[in-house]
């Protein structure tokens, strides 16, 4: 059962709200009249978006571009892939063995062949692989995520990004993941096209932009009023809108938490592999908020519903998949059978853990494998 307070890591799920941005999405909650009215309302609520935007475009200081805001992640990686591929005469689809659903089911759906590029066991995307795709097509866009949401690779973005310039390719980078991690502005000037999204750094879910690099064609996939310079028609979601801006201003002190985050990382998965668990992926670059670990022998969904208990949240996999606990295409990409995959959690930390945290989720880790992932257990 429950004892003491919950203990919050799944924040590669989504971030908890930050108090900065609570206190602007209340303070527009008074601001009436539609943000693409000319009257003095109107006019106020399109200042408002024009300072939060002005906020997002600063996490990508120096690099010219324009910034889409989109309904999240998942609308931004559309339109990257989908009105990227229509308004610059692509012919091929190429991507990720490891990327998210917002990626894969979108090329899945596409018109275009797509190549699927594959990784090695650490879930390092292969850059042979699509050095050879690249010189197959006529015009490719590449999309690669930065950082992976379920075991945290960090990808080979700049070598990515100068085989694709090479061969006159454009590249989406999904950054949903890496913002707040790692610094946006090197993978902001390595992509034609690059999505990310507010919860995953403490603003509202429901919002999200694409990056389109200057002299980068793109083409609306949603239509209406021509709202966000004829990318993306219908009404602005001023709340949203502001509220990322809000959290866009807190990054800094996101990324200044990464070294305390990494050492809780490492005390984590020092205590894990002591106790016979595995960590996936632990030889690749990693970033400091991401565990992928196996407990040999007791399946996720068994592992989630104890650590549920106990008051810990943690996560299988994506959180995107309508609640559904199945066998990771990550996991199995990166070479791992069905019986170890569907034992792997993540865990992922933020700001606002603490070591206290880490331990408890040992403690309960150590409990649970005690009892039911040892041979005779398992039998």
């Amino acid at each position: 059962m429950t004892t003491g307070k919950m203990i919050y890591l799944d924040y590669h799920a989504t971030a908890p709200l930050l108090d900065e941005t609570k206190a602007v999405i209340t303070a527009a909650l008074d601001q009436v009249g539609n943000p693409s009215s000319i009257h003095t309302a109107g006019r106020a609520g399109k200042s408002l978006i024009d300072q939060a935007r002005a906020q997002v475009l600063a996490l990508v200081a120096g690099c010219a571009g324009r910034l889409v805001f989109t309904s999240g992640g998942t609308e931004a990686n559309n339109l990257a892939l989908r009105g990227g591929a229509a308004a610059n005469g692509v012919t091929r689809l190429i991507v990720g063995g490891t990327e998210h659903d917002a990626v894969n089911a979108v090329a899945k759906a596409s018109d275009l062949p797509v190549t699927v590029l594959p990784c090695d066991d650490q879930g390092v995307v292969d850059l042979t692989a699509l050095k050879a795709a690249l010189q197959d097509a006529d015009k490719a866009l590449v999309s690669v995520m930065a950082v992976n949401n379920e075991v945290g690779t960090i990808q080979p973005m700049d070598q990515v990004a100068s085989l694709c310039q090479q061969h006159d390719a454009l590249l989406h980078v999904d950054a949903i993941q890496a913002l707040g991690k790692v610094e946006l502005t090197p993978l902001a000037f390595a992509a034609d096209f690059l999505s990310i999204a507010a919860h995953k750094i403490g603003g509202p879910m429901g919002v999200g932009a694409l990056h389109v690099r200057n002299g980068i064609d793109l083409s609306a996939i949603q239509y209406g009023g021509g709202q966000e310079q004829g990318a993306r028609g219908g009404s602005e979601n001023l709340l949203g809108i502001v509220g990322f801006g809000a959290a866009a201003g807190q990054v800094a002190t996101l990324l200044a938490h990464q070294d305390r985050l990494r050492d809780l990382q490492m005390t984590l998965e020092t205590a894990i592999n002591s106790a016979g668990g595995r960590v996936i992926g632990a030889d690749a670059p990693r970033v400091a908020t991401c565990s992928a670990i196996e407990m040999p022998n007791v399946e996720a969904a068994t592992q989630l519903m104890n650590f549920d208990l106990a008051g810990i949240c943690v996560s299988s996999g994506a959180a995107c998949s309508s609640g559904k606990v199945g066998t990771s295409g990550v996991l199995q990409a990166m070479g791992l059978d069905d019986a170890r995959a569907k034992c792997v959690i993540r865990v992922s930390t933020g700001a606002a853990t603490t070591e206290e945290d880490i331990n408890r989720f040992i403690d309960e880790w150590q409990a649970i494998y005690g009892r039911l992932g040892q041979p005779s257990s398992a039998a």
